[in-house]
Order: C-alpha cells, then structure tokens, then sequence
C-alpha cells in the first residue's frame, strides 16, 4: 500500500467539490484539465474565449480559493491566466484573463431550480422596491456583484496611490449618498433605484480596508493591468436545457436596470456545470471524480441521491449520470 493509500480525504458537498477540482490543478499540476474545463464555458455571445488554449501557451496561472471581497461577496473561486497567443518569445501580446466563478448544488434533499433562482432576481430584485441583502446568496446577485467588483478594479489606474483611496472607487454608491461626497468617483445608482445599495440605511456598498481583501484586489490588477478581459461564470450542478434562455434573460435584464448604452453584459457571462466538469476527467481516481462518488448515495433500490448532483428521478438523463457516478465507487 502507497503512502497515498493510507490517506483518504472527503470533501462535503460544493465546497468539497470545488476544492478538490483546485487540488487536481495545483498538487498535479493538471493544467490540461483546467483547460478543458475553460473550453466548456458556454458564453451568450458564443464566443470560443478559450478554444485556442493549451497547455503549452500558458506562461501563469493563479488561483484565489473562496476570496472575500467584502461588500461584493465571496468568489467560489477567481482565475487569473496569462497565455502566450502567439506562440513566441514576445511576452507584450499575452492575453490575460479574470474569471471569476460561482457555483450552485443540489442537495440531498433538494435540487438547485435554476428556474426558481431566476425568478426570485427578476421578479424582487429588479423591482426598485427591493435591496439585495435580502438575495445575496443567489447566483445572478453573485455574478452582478463581481461584475461591479471588476469595474472598479478597472479604474484603479487613474490614481497613483490606490491603496489609500481604494473605497473612492470600488463601490455602488447608493442615490441618499450621491451628493453628500462629491469627489468619489464610483458609480452612483440612477433614478433613485437602491437595490445595489447596502443596508436598511442605503449605505453605499465598499471593498472595505480588510488588508486581505485589499491584497486580492491588488494582485488582479497588478495581473490584469489595462486587460479588459473579464469573464463571470455560474457553475451549475448539470446541464439545463433553458440556461442558454436564462442567462440570456439575466443579461437582458442587468442591461436594462443599469440602463448604460455602453454595457454589453452578455459578451462577459458564461456558464458550465459540475456534470460537464466530471466528464472530462479521463482518470476517475483524481480527486474531483472521487468527490462526486462520496457525495453520491443509493437511497432505497430505485432512488439515487446526490449533494452536487441533480437527481430528479422523473427525468431518466439524470438516474442514467448519477448510475455512472456510482459505477466508479
């Protein structure tokens, strides 16, 4: 028996899951798997971001696992990647990429309704009635707060000492504070629509001085220097039909709420699922396979139940995946 063998480790769940696809990556130095992950991202605009990647042309990649960004949320997990395009020994036209991800499961008890998550962000957040500190653990709340994150990631080049201003432009000012601090530079919310404001009180939301947090921040930009390319990713349990239409709709719908004509939110927006990501390994006794099989368990002689996995037992595609999962126990 290996030193290997003796150890046994079981993640729980989504984090369980997240963790050990990261582990597969770094302690195996994995990045074909990484790759192949990218390249099943479905974007809106239906651009192949990552079809010409491979593992070859990567010159960095860097992993930030369940980073807090204070008032924007925690990220399953950011990737900053650098490759070289061109295939040379000239390092000015690398491509740099932040894509920041966030992920959903099912539970033992119930399946994750991508359907239910999106009605709950049309129907009350994009009312101007509602905040959303009431939805904060929702998806489409998650990928919109780190779209703003990246915003004011952007414009920390215009100061030369950002760090001590860093809350003068990461932020949703909120309209009760818009005229009380003129020189802040970050974007106020119009037409006395609050819902991105923070609070009972409307306070304007803020990266905040948490020197981790700041270190985060810090090193994207530091990467990303003037590089546009950043990318927000739902991870999904499995595949759905209608995510397409969904994430469509969302895009739609954050257009039309911050009503900014130079906002195309849909060639930023992808999304992929854990069932994709399972596919894709070749060898099942890597870590991420190994996790899904410990959060999949035979409930009775028909049913099979997941903690990642939808497992709705009405539609046969779903028993049909979770009985391969658990072939490989």
């Amino acid at each position: 028996m290996s030193d290997n063998d003796k150890i046994k480790l079981y993640g729980y769940s989504e984090r369980g899951a997240i963790n050990a696809f990261l582990y597969d990556i770094y302690f195996k130095d994995n990045k074909e798997i990484l790759i192949k992950f990218l390249k099943r991202i479905k974007f809106l605009n239906k651009k192949k971001i990552f079809e010409d990647i491979t593992k070859h042309d990567i010159e960095e990649i860097q992993i930030f696992n369940e980073q807090s960004f204070s008032e924007f949320g925690d990220s399953d997990f950011v990737i900053l990647l650098e490759y070289n395009k061109d295939n040379n020994d000239n390092n000015d036209n690398n491509e740099r990429y932040c894509i920041f991800f966030e992920a959903k499961v099912s539970t033992y008890r119930n399946n994750y309704n991508l359907k239910n998550e999106w009605k709950n962000f049309s129907e009350n957040l994009l009312d101007k009635n509602k905040k959303f500190d009431r939805y904060t653990s929702n998806l489409f709340t998650q990928l919109l707060f780190k779209y703003f994150l990246s915003e004011g990631i952007k414009n920390l080049n215009e100061f030369e000492n950002w760090e001590q201003k860093i809350d003068n432009v990461i932020g949703i000012k909120s309209e009760k504070d818009e005229n009380k601090d003129k020189k802040n530079d970050f974007m106020t919310i119009k037409k006395g629509n609050n819902v991105f404001a923070k609070g009972r009180d409307l306070e304007t939301r803020k990266i905040g001085k948490n020197g981790i947090v700041l270190k985060a921040v810090k090193k994207i930009k530091e990467f990303m220097n003037d590089s546009k390319n950043y990318f927000f990713v739902g991870i999904l349990p499995n595949t759905e039909n209608d995510s397409n239409t969904i994430f469509s709709n969302y895009s739609d719908g954050v257009n039309k709420i911050l009503n900014n004509p130079n906002l195309d939110f849909k060639n930023n927006i992808g999304f992929t699922s854990f069932e994709a990501l399972y596919e894709l390994y070749e060898d099942k006794n890597c870590l991420f396979p190994k996790t899904c099989v410990y959060n999949t368990e035979e409930d009775g002689k028909e049913k099979i139940k997941s903690q990642i996995f939808t497992d709705n037992q009405k539609l046969e595609k779903y028993k049909t995946f979770l009985k391969k999962v658990l072939e490989k126990r």
